[in-house]
């Protein structure tokens, strides 16, 4: 895992927003987080560790501190946290819960925490794919994203401040707890409970089973009815069944002697081996008795099965016997009941035969009646068709008498021909009056009309003097505004002229700024010049003391280069008696270079600064002379007074003065500016009013224009309405002729009149029809009389018969003759006529017989059936103890693997010898590999005196548990091993730091090779002295080289000297912090 950028807000003593690129930052590996204590170095721990899983990096701490006190009371305090894992580049975003101001009305109300986590592209993208926005799926998701927990996470990536110390001080049991968090251990301790409670499950299922397998045995016993059927085995040759003696009498034919009687001789001998008052085998294996633990319990139920199924066989074929017997009993006295129905039978149809013969006559007598009646449906339709057309006649001459009583006289008198001549006479003139009509029912309309065009001239003429009126008014108000344009031209020219100037003298404001910053730059170049004017001089006097004093000891070294018999190279002797020494400390001729190189570097600084200098003071006086310049404008509202005596030389240029006068002349220009403002915009707006008074006008113009012609127009229109009215009323009085007072009135009587004419032309029409379909009718009838052989109509009448009369009568005939020949059928079949003369059978002997039978095979079926059922129960209850017995052995056989491994797992047993339950076995591994990674550093930071050893023993007072987890320290030099708590604060904090380090490297190689990109050690650097602290160092140089970014928090000034970038913290004057990147 790698960060990538940090930003927070509102966070513990930060009150602003501050971001910490940590890729910048760890470039070189090594980075530091410096500051005084308290200022928040951990609180940059803390958001790390609270960004990723919303828990602060102490177990101790509160989240209270997160929310920043500092802070706005609306500023919204988050974390905001980039970084990368294998599978990709992750941004989470988290709120803390905290009181912010309500939206409506004073107080505060409580603000929820609120997380979010996206996937990034890369690790600048703004937007990304977002994965969650609920805090508690947020935690176990990074997680998952980095292989770590919280808990690996500070013991690995961030070692807070204190924490990593504890492991080392911490007792085997507390040890135990932190690496069982770390590594999981806990499914190991899972799996061992699962099986101890297996063991005590598979203790549970033998006794089960065994339970189990006793009540089987119960249930055998009970379907067995074993009680009852040792008594039946044992009586078994003693009794014979019920109703066997009746069997054997129903068994044996008529006449035979030798089996009637005698029950002996139908009992079959189960055991004809065994002597008269010898036990049975079977009453032996019935008295066996069932327990659990029976060497052949099963065996034993078998035997017992087969006997009670040898009885129930024998029991079964003496039933068997009985049921042939009963139905040859049963089919003898079906036999004697049939004939005896078929006598009975015959002689009950011999009188219904003579009963039948007295109906034979009556019956002849109604046939003929219904075969008339027959002939007289085939007239029925001609005789109604006569009686509708008679009863139709008279109605039709009934209805033309009361038509013509309450018709008109005149209208009677007429024959058809002129009745036909006056109907076509007033539809003609009916037609004509249609349009004529049309116009009398719009009368009122046209009225209506005329009267909403007087109203609507009438609004026209008002409006019409409306618009003058507001013509006078809007003339008399464009006269008032007549001089607004002026005005309006004279405050523009003012506002651009002010504003001009307050331009100009933001202008003077910027080049007094930059005044302002060469006089800065001048004083610090000033220093410089001092500076390198003070090195110059010291670097010259420094080589001229070396050339001084390598000429003064330059015999010495001339010496140096005397060789015997080699000439000196000064006075050219071969002998050198007496050379001159040379002095351990004289110049040689490189000493003297590198001296002369000094010195004109820094003559070259030197003469660079003043060169700087220089340039900085003409650009000084460049920028006086342009305000100067810029100050010189007479038009300028601004500049009036902005410049004095004191201040027009460049040499004087008093720029505090200068920015005062700038000051109030800009503050002047800008006053004017707003006045000439004020004064444009209220010409402005009167010049626009006047414009827009203008465009009302010429409005106002076209609407009287457009309203005089509509008045000419609905002038017109009114005239015309009023011809159009006087012309239709003309045209109605002329039709009317003084016939009736309407249009519609006479078209009335009219139509009455009409109607009466149709209506009696239409009656005498239908007498006329109706008289002809009468004679029609009459003739058909005399036809239809004819073929049936009526002699007249009335004889036809009285031979019909109604619809219930006739079926009855059909009914009657045809159920006599059904019964005739019903009876006939009988006596003739073979059944019946079989049995004439036959004597009646004696029923009453045949049914003693059966019911004997049907009692001794009643007796033999249910002493079967209890037999029977006993051997199915015994039978299925003998397959169910057979499993009970295999349950009970699989599950002592099954239970002495679990109850062994639950033994060795829990530590509880014999088989485990050691006593170390498989959790802590676990965790003795792990923590051996701890101390081993932890050694390979500690041996070179404390420069091998020091190794930490495991021991069985528990740290403090009480050694009566013994977790295999504690912990001592090995004193190579004293060759004694120690406590952890008695070394010095230095050697505890970097034999803490080995363990942390080496429990961070086993940790996450458990958790599956997860790459540490970062990391961050809290504290502990100022108890060093400073040679372990370069070993300290060198081993952070080393993990940095390999890869990791390291991150050290501390406070100790030579840590500042050690490293150079780093996050600076700092308190401000109002008690928050803030922090500067340096990278």
């Amino acid at each position: 895992m790698r960060l990538h950028r940090l930003t927070l807000q509102a966070i513990g003593p930060y009150a602003g927003e501050h971001t910490i690129d940590f890729v910048e930052l760890g470039r070189a590996g090594l980075f530091l987080l410096e500051g005084p204590t308290g200022a928040g170095k951990s609180t940059i721990i803390d958001a790390i560790v609270f960004g990723l899983y919303g828990e602060l990096a102490g177990t101790g701490a509160s989240k209270d501190r997160l929310h920043s006190h500092h802070a706005q009371p609306g500023t919204e305090p988050f974390v905001e946290l980039v970084f990368e894992t294998g599978s990709g580049v992750y941004r989470v975003r988290r709120t803390p819960a905290y009181q912010r101001p309500k939206q409506r009305g004073a107080g505060f109300t409580p603000q929820q925490a609120s997380a979010t986590l996206v996937r990034l592209t890369d690790p600048d993208a703004l937007a990304g794919e977002t994965l969650s926005t609920r805090a508690q799926e947020i935690g176990p998701e990074i997680s998952r994203i980095v292989g770590l927990t919280r808990e690996q996470f500070v013991q690995t990536i961030v070692l807070p401040q204190g924490e990593f110390a504890k492991f080392l001080a911490a007792g085997g049991e507390e040890r135990s707890e932190l690496l069982r968090s770390l590594f999981g251990t806990e499914h190991y301790e899972r799996v061992a409970k699962h099986l101890v409670e297996q063991r005590r499950q598979a203790q549970r299922d033998i006794e089960g089973a065994r339970e189990a397998l006793g009540r089987a045995i119960a249930r055998f016993a009970g379907a067995a009815e074993l009680d009852d059927a040792r008594e039946l085995v044992a009586g078994r040759g003693a009794d014979t069944p019920a109703g066997m003696d009746a069997l054997s009498t129903v068994d044996a034919e008529p006449g035979d002697t030798a089996t009637a009687g005698d029950p002996s001789a139908a009992e079959p001998d189960l055991h004809p081996d065994i002597a008269d008052g010898e036990p049975e085998p079977d009453i032996a294996t019935l008295a066996v008795p069932l327990e659990p633990d029976s060497e052949d319990l099963v065996g034993d139920a078998t035997r017992i099965v087969a006997v009670l199924e040898r009885h129930a066989a024998a029991d079964a074929s003496t039933a068997g016997a009985a049921r042939v017997a009963l139905e040859r009993a049963r089919a003898e006295h079906a036999a004697a009941q049939t004939l005896l129905a078929s006598i009975e039978r015959r002689a009950e149809l011999l009188t219904e035969r003579e009963l039948l013969s007295v109906d034979d006559e009556p019956v002849a007598r109604l046939s003929e009646r219904i075969a008339a009646a027959a002939r007289a449906d085939t007239v029925a339709s001609a005789l109604a068709g006569a009686a509708t057309a008679s009863a139709a006649l008279q109605d039709a001459i009934a209805s033309l008498a009361a038509m013509e009583e309450q018709a008109d006289e005149a209208i009677v008198a007429l024959d058809d021909a002129s009745v036909t001549a006056r109907r076509e006479s007033l539809t003609v003139e009916r037609a004509s009056m249609a349009a004529v009509l049309v116009l009398e029912a719009a009368d009122a309309d046209r009225e209506l009309a005329l009267a909403a065009l007087a109203e609507e001239l009438a609004t026209v003429d008002e409006r019409l003097a409306e618009l003058a009126a507001e013509q006078t008014r809007r003339d008399a108000r464009r006269a008032a505004l007549s001089s607004a344009p002026e005005r309006a031209s004279r405050a523009a020219t003012e506002s651009a002229r002010a504003a001009r100037s307050v331009e100009r003298a933001a202008e003077r404001r910027a080049v007094l700024d930059r005044v302002d910053a060469a006089d800065e730059r001048l004083a610090g170049l000033a220093d410089e010049v001092t500076e390198a004017a003070t090195a110059a001089k010291a670097a010259i006097d420094v080589e001229t003391s070396l050339r001084l004093r390598r000429i003064e000891g330059m015999a010495g070294e001339l010496a140096t280069g005397l060789r015997d018999g080699e000439p000196c190279s000064v006075c050219g002797s071969l002998s050198h008696p007496a050379p001159a020494v040379l002095d351990g400390d004289h110049p040689d001729a490189d000493a003297v270079e590198a001296a002369s190189v000094a010195r004109a570097d820094a003559e070259a600084r030197m003469q660079s600064a003043q060169s700087a200098r220089d340039i900085a003071r003409a650009e000084r006086r460049r920028l006086v002379e342009q305000f100067l310049a810029l100050a010189d404008d007479p038009g300028d509202v601004a500049a009036a007074g902005s410049t004095d005596a004191s201040t027009t030389a460049t040499a004087g240029f008093d720029p505090v003065a200068a920015r005062a006068a700038v000051d109030a002349a800009a503050a002047e220009a800008e006053r004017q500016h707003a006045e000439a403002v004020v004064i444009a915009e209220e010409a402005d707006a009167e010049v626009a009013e006047a414009g827009r008074l203008a465009e009302e006008h010429l409005a106002g113009v076209v609407a009287v224009s457009e309203r005089t012609a509509t008045r000419a127009t609905l002038t017109e229109r009114l005239a015309a309405a009023q011809r159009v009215h006087e012309q239709a009323r003309a045209e109605v009085a002329g039709v009317l002729a003084g016939r009736a007072a309407s249009l519609a009135e006479l078209d009335a009587m009219l139509e009455a009149e009409l109607s009466s004419l149709s209506l009696l032309a239409a009656a005498r029409a239908t007498v006329a029809d109706r008289r002809l379909r009468d004679a029609e009718r009459a003739v058909e009838l005399e036809a239809a009389l004819e073929r049936a052989g009526f002699a007249d109509r009335a004889a036809a009448e009285a031979a019909a018969m109604n619809g219930v009369e006739r079926a009855s009568a059909e009914a009657r005939v045809a159920d006599h003759l059904r019964h005739t020949t019903a009876n006939a059928e009988a006596l003739a079949s073979p059944a019946i006529a079989g049995v004439a003369g036959t004597a009646a059978p004696d029923v009453e002997a045949t049914a003693r017989r059966l019911a004997d039978a049907e009692a001794a095979a009643g007796t033999a079926t249910a002493a079967a059936a209890v037999s029977a059922r006993r051997a199915t129960n015994a039978a299925a209850a003998c397959t169910a103890l057979a499993e009970a017995a295999d349950e009970n052995a699989d599950a002592v056989r099954e239970a002495a693997a679990v109850v062994r491994l639950a033994d060795v797992v829990s530590a509880t047993g014999s088989e485990n010898s050691t006593k170390v339950t498989l959790g802590t076995y676990v965790l003795l591994r792990r923590f051996e590999d701890v101390v081993a990674a932890a050694n390979a550093r500690l041996e070179s930071m404390s420069g091998g005196r020091y190794e930490l050893v495991r021991s069985d023993v528990k740290e403090g007072p009480s050694r009566s548990q013994r977790v295999g987890l504690s912990l001592t320290v090995h004193d190579h030099r004293t060759d004694r091993r120690r406590d952890p708590k008695s070394l010095s604060g230095g050697e505890t904090f970097y034999a803490s730091l080995c363990l942390a380090l080496g429990l961070a490297d086993v940790v996450t190689g458990e958790a599956g090779g997860v790459e540490l990109g970062t990391l961050f050690v809290d504290e502990g650097f100022g108890s060093l002295d400073p040679e372990t602290l370069d070993t300290v160092m060198a081993e952070l140089g080393r993990l940095s080289a390999g890869g990791r970014v390291v991150g050290v928090v501390s406070h100790v000034e030579e840590m500042k000297q050690r490293i150079g970038e780093r996050i600076e913290v700092r308190r401000l004057e109002d008690g928050s912090s803030t922090l500067l990147v340096r990278a």
